[in-house]
């Protein structure tokens, strides 16, 4: 019964990468000026895909969010309009493509750290931080095929990599702790 509960956590990831996609990451203002100003949310140049990812395998292990991120790939490159822009087989001529092959890398050893150490939130950030790292190397990898002079290497890689980092790490650590208590209410593949 393992790869139901599997399969169940894919077509989850599926879903959460596709509507992460599309969700913008904020910062919101501090409780205790909401009397006197009211909320307010500041966006943060970044979207929640990674960070869907990065839940999916917290919460799924590698296979299934593997499977999900391998879908979500199939599905945009088949013409599905679930990419930031669009779907289709040009994106295969797009730098950012790396980006979006390394969301399965990520998923993989993200899913793997966070299953094979104990659970803690240090170990879950490992994990996600991890998988983080495995989306931008990926990535640039990506992009240093697209532009093998320096220049326009370094131009790519900050708007692709450090660009959204900020908003990355805060939708990472929002997944963590999200993560660690479903894990610890027994919400989870295993």
């Amino acid at each position: 019964m393992i790869w139901v509960r599997q399969l169940f956590w894919a077509v989850n990831g599926v879903v959460l990468v596709v509507l992460g996609t599309f969700v913008g990451v904020y910062v919101v203002s501090p409780p205790w000026q909401w009397p006197e100003t009211g909320v307010w949310l500041w966006p943060v140049v970044s979207s929640w895909q990674v960070g869907a990812m990065l839940l999916t395998a917290c919460l799924a292990g590698r296979e299934a969010a593997t499977v999900a991120l391998i879908a979500y790939l199939t599905l945009g490159l088949s013409g599905w309009p679930v990419f930031t822009w669009a779907g289709g087989w040009q994106y295969l001529r797009e730098p950012g493509l790396g980006y979006l092959l390394g969301l399965a890398v990520g998923a993989w050893v993200c899913g793997d750290v966070a299953f094979r150490l104990p659970l803690t939130l240090e170990n879950l950030l490992l994990a996600a931080l991890l998988g983080m790292l495995g989306v931008h190397l990926v990535g640039l990898v990506g992009l240093a095929v697209h532009y093998p002079r320096w220049s326009e290497w370094l131009s790519w890689a900050g708007h692709y990599s450090l660009t959204p980092l900020a908003g990355q790490l805060l939708a990472l650590c929002g997944v963590v702790v999200v993560a660690y208590g479903a894990r610890r209410l027994g919400v989870a593949v295993r």
